[in-house]
């Protein structure tokens, strides 16, 4: 005959179980460094183009290659999106980056949780433990379980710019590079309910940003110079500006706010022009034709990988 335990709470959460692994906190990651800040304009841009900000902070700590932390983040900027880029191990480490959005650079605290398998036994010598039918050790409360305060299954809209869906126009003079298409994205998102008992200081959150997005604004700039002869010559110009966006979240009272922050951004611009040098021998359009080109955007617009992720909240104080 098999034994176990099951406890759950009022509304049917499991809390312990002697059948799956909880996940235990292992404490604060270690703050490495910010490894980028900025994106307050538009780089190689000269024209006006106040953008929100962003900055990506890095963390470690030590862990099992084999065995995943999980990862949440506690913001310090209350207000500001926060969502993971990339997590990794090397040798006996674990590194994640985070990404936050705003002008000031202010990183916020990361908990890593990870199986109680994983971690050193506790030192006290008194709680609960259970252990799976391998003899795994499956929960401990000498090791601060995960208590779940609510979890919601979340999307962000499907273009995150405030401006919506920037297009690609012609009918401008030559050479135009003036930006009319709001980039940010900190108007773009969707909120959902959750309890409010926890207030927004004392919340933290773990949650999938598989979602990233391109967008870009075009302008097609056109002249025609003609002389008196009967000659023409044409002028083509295109000045493109563009973002990049990776999925991002905020959390506070009452709300779970499922959106985006600005990861990349930059500006492009060619003009060319037929050669006017050789009519009638008179060089009357400036000389031969030519071309000038600056910059790229990393690739064409959409976005992808957007489907609903399930984000984990919980109250912070128990193990800070």
């Amino acid at each position: 005959m098999m034994h176990g335990i099951t406890v759950k709470n009022t509304v049917g959460h499991l809390l312990i179980s002697s059948e799956f692994e909880c996940m235990h906190c292992a404490g604060a990651a270690q703050f490495v460094s910010t490894i980028a800040s900025g994106l307050t304009s538009l780089p190689n841009y000269g024209g006006y183009s106040l953008l929100n900000g962003r900055h990506i902070h890095r963390y470690a700590i030590t862990g099992n290659p084999a065995d995943p932390p999980m990862f949440f983040i506690k913001p310090t900027a209350m207000d500001e999106s926060h969502g993971i880029l990339n997590q990794w191990s090397s040798s006996n480490q674990w590194y994640v980056d985070v990404l936050q959005t705003g002008a000031t650079s202010q990183p916020p605290i990361v908990l890593a949780f990870m199986l109680p398998s994983a971690m050193p036994a506790s030192g006290q010598g008194y709680g609960i433990a259970t252990f799976l039918p391998n003899g795994r050790l499956a929960f401990d409360s000498r090791l601060r379980p995960l208590a779940i305060y609510h979890a919601q299954s979340v999307v962000p809209p499907a273009v995150p710019c405030n401006g919506g869906t920037p297009q690609s126009n012609d009918g401008y003079s030559w050479n135009n590079s003036t930006l009319d298409f709001d980039f940010n994205c900190n108007n773009k998102s969707n909120r959902y309910d959750m309890p409010a008992t926890v207030t927004q200081d004392n919340l933290m959150f773990s949650a999938p940003c598989t979602a990233q997005a391109v967008y870009s604004r075009k302008k097609y700039g056109f002249k025609r110079s003609c002389s008196t002869y009967g000659g023409c010559q044409d002028h083509w110009s295109t000045a493109c500006w563009w973002a990049m966006y990776h999925q991002a979240y905020r959390v506070n009272t009452g709300s779970v706010i499922a959106g985006w922050g600005m990861y990349a951004a930059g500006y492009w611009f060619t003009s060319n022009w037929e050669d006017g040098s050789g009519f009638l021998g008179t060089g009357l359009f400036g000389g031969g034709g030519g071309s000038t080109s600056t910059g790229a955007q990393p690739y064409a617009d959409k976005t992808i990988n957007l489907s609903e992720n399930t984000i984990i909240v919980a109250d912070a104080r128990y193990y800070l």
